[in-house]
């Protein structure tokens, strides 16, 4: 203990803590709850680029701390639930659902949506999402793709 703080969880036990891993689940779930607590927000505050950070933020560090595993709908799935963030928010915070604001918010939030969603691929890729998309062709019935990696993984193999 360091005067009045108690020791890190490291030092009291000896080992390093291991990286926070989210399944596929939570992470969907955080980036829904983080775009639409950053949508009401910046309704709050008028300051709309703010959701827009909220999301580049939400996608790319969701990517980054997502189990190898569930890569695929962490990647995906931020455009959809930016959609429904902005949605509820809007049914939240709007008398009406007639004014537009939904189709406003996407629109002045394209640009951020385009480069969150870039590097949430970027990450992905670096962390092994093409073997997922490959299990996943091949589960659906692609034979010729997985023919060819079946027989190059058998031609390597002494």
């Amino acid at each position: 203990m360091i005067g009045w703080l108690p020791a890190p969880s490291s030092a009291r036990h000896g080992a390093p803590r291991a990286p926070v891993r989210l399944s596929g689940r939570d992470g969907v779930l955080a980036v829904f709850g983080a775009c639409l607590t950053g949508l009401l927000v910046a309704d709050l505050a008028h300051w709309g680029e703010l959701a827009d950070a909220v999301f580049f933020q939400a996608s790319t560090l969701t990517a980054y701390y997502v189990r190898p595993g569930s890569l695929l709908p962490v990647v995906v799935s931020p455009p959809v639930l930016f959609l429904a963030a902005c949605a509820a928010a809007s049914a939240v915070t709007s008398p009406g659902m007639a004014d537009g604001s939904v189709a406003g918010t996407l629109a002045r939030a394209a640009w951020w949506l385009l480069a969150g969603m870039a590097l949430t691929v970027a990450i992905g890729l670096l962390r092994g999402l093409r073997a997922e998309v490959l299990a996943l062709w091949c589960s659906c019935g692609y034979s010729l793709t997985c023919a060819a990696r079946e027989a190059a993984g058998r031609s390597s193999s002494p």
